[in-house]
């Protein structure tokens, strides 16, 4: 029987087997992720801890009736750590890291049919977003980032409970939501938001999880309403300085301000120049329909519900981006109730977020690639990542920037009384830090700026008494007269 004839030649060698580089293990890589993003609260935000910065009152229980979780902790803090604002900043950058890291690896584990490179861009542009600076540098803004925090902790759980029906997470899910609105009921757009990335990302949502989640999201509202309105109604609700549609009950006008203020917020998140501590009247438009601002606010945010509406039930992800901006920002348009201060960039925190997922996808969808590809070409990569850190670094500066002005009240109030001429309460903190600083003179001089906008009685009796101390008889007697509407 003859023997097959080798092809293979007498000195030629075999090839080699090539090297299978194992995957880096996936805890290693979590490990590294969680560290850079705590890195990056603390190179954005570091420049926030000093010893003497703005506080308003933080330490006092009293001044968080609605949200008691927030003020335990600062009780505690106070309890251990004194009342010196250092240790109070370096909490606020420490919670900001680990908001930054849970965002991360919910989206991860949310996202996890779509490349790392995604919810990585969007974490990332979220956390150098300017408009975050108020609730991190400020101190009273501590139950914003508690209760986004217990939200987004709510939502990771409730995503483990569908992956394997395990009824722990589901309780700590709950957990998790009465935590958030005990911080802040700023927790409340999290009924919808929960529901609506289970539909979007999970095969659990159905009729009946969808007629449980109205069921509870009812009972929790009227809860809420039962406590705000009923049982413990605020002692001094804002007045006309705080809100005019504190006392305008008109609808049309309510309706009018609230596409304003909606065009306002999509204003500062795209553009955030300038950022400012406080609004109120007569910063923010209250108009009735007509106005041409509240038309072209209507039309756009027309326009973005009609496309989060056309892909609803394909399912796609600029769908679900459009409708967590809407949800988390509909609460502040001042039409359902109206808002302290008119707007506040700290409303704006949760809808930061869908803002980000939608620029991030559209960075995607400009350079032709699909998120969802768990490989992405390394020239297509480069311009996707030219594109983010183009944003990233214009935001970042302005971050940065914006955090120095917090660092006490003197630097916050000269920088931006010159975008704040039409606001009252700006005039009034102003004259007020020069009545603590004894300069009169300058005081009389912003006070006076207020009651020319608002001749509220309070402060015109305030500029009798200087101008009696002063010896200025004559306008001493003109804001006497002002202030009793003679």
């Amino acid at each position: 029987m003859k023997r097959k004839q080798s092809h293979k030649r007498p000195n030629q060698k075999m090839p080699r087997k090539k090297k299978i580089v194992p995957a880096p293990k996936s805890g290693k890589a979590n490990h590294l992720f969680a560290l850079f993003f705590f890195l990056l609260a603390w190179l954005l935000y570091g420049n926030t801890i000093v010893e003497h910065a703005p506080s308003d009152g933080w330490l006092i229980p009293g001044n968080f009736p609605y949200q008691p979780l927030t003020g335990f902790t600062y009780l505690v803090e106070h309890y251990f750590l004194g009342e010196q604002t250092i240790y109070s900043h370096v909490i606020h950058v420490a919670l900001y890291g680990l908001l930054s890291i849970l965002l991360f690896f919910t989206l991860k584990r949310l996202l996890k049919n779509y490349n790392i490179l995604f919810p990585f861009l969007i974490t990332l542009l979220f956390a150098a977003h300017p408009v975050h600076t108020e609730v991190v540098a400020n101190l009273n803004n501590r139950g914003e980032m508690l209760a986004f925090i217990f939200g987004i902790g709510g939502l990771w759980f409730m995503v483990r409970f569908t992956e394997n029906r395990k009824k722990r997470f589901l309780y700590f899910s709950g957990l998790m939501y009465i935590f958030a609105y005990l911080s802040n009921v700023s927790a409340l757009p999290f009924l919808l938001l929960v529901p609506l990335a289970l539909y979007f990302f999970t095969g659990f949502f159905s009729r009946k999880t969808m007629f449980l989640s109205l069921a509870i999201i009812v009972l929790t509202l009227l809860a809420h309403c039962l406590v705000r309105f009923v049982f413990f109604p605020e002692p001094h609700p804002p007045g006309f300085v705080e809100n005019p549609l504190f006392s305008q009950n008109g609808f049309w006008i309510r309706f009018g301000a609230g596409w304003t203020t909606l065009l306002f917020y999509l204003k500062i998140l795209v553009y955030p120049v300038p950022l400012l501590y406080y609004y109120g009247y007569d910063m923010v438009r209250v108009t009735d329909l007509s106005n041409c601002l509240v038309l072209f606010s209507a039309f756009l945010y027309l326009a973005f519900f009609t496309i989060a509406l056309w892909k609803f039930r394909e399912k796609k992800f600029l769908s679900f981006a459009i409708f967590w901006y809407l949800i988390a920002i509909v609460f502040y348009a001042n039409v359902l109730y109206p808002v302290a201060g008119i707007v506040g960039e700290r409303f704006a925190f949760n809808a930061s977020l869908g803002y980000c997922m939608v620029i991030v996808t559209l960075i995607f969808f400009i350079f032709k690639t699909d998120p969802r590809n768990l490989t992405i070409e390394m020239d297509t990569r480069l311009k996707i990542l030219a594109g983010i850190f183009l944003l990233l670094g214009f935001y970042a500066t302005l971050t940065i920037a914006r955090n120095h002005d917090w660092r006490n009240l003197s630097e916050l109030y000269h920088d931006d009384i010159k975008y704040l001429n039409t606001s009252v309460k700006a005039n009034v903190d102003m004259g007020s830090f020069y009545l603590s600083q004894n300069d009169t003179v300058k005081a009389i001089r912003y006070l006076e700026k207020a009651v020319a906008l608002y001749p509220d009685p309070h402060r015109c009796e305030q500029l009798y008494h200087l101008f009696l101390l002063r010896g200025e008889i004559q306008r001493a007697a003109y804001y006497r007269r002002l202030g009793s509407g003679h």
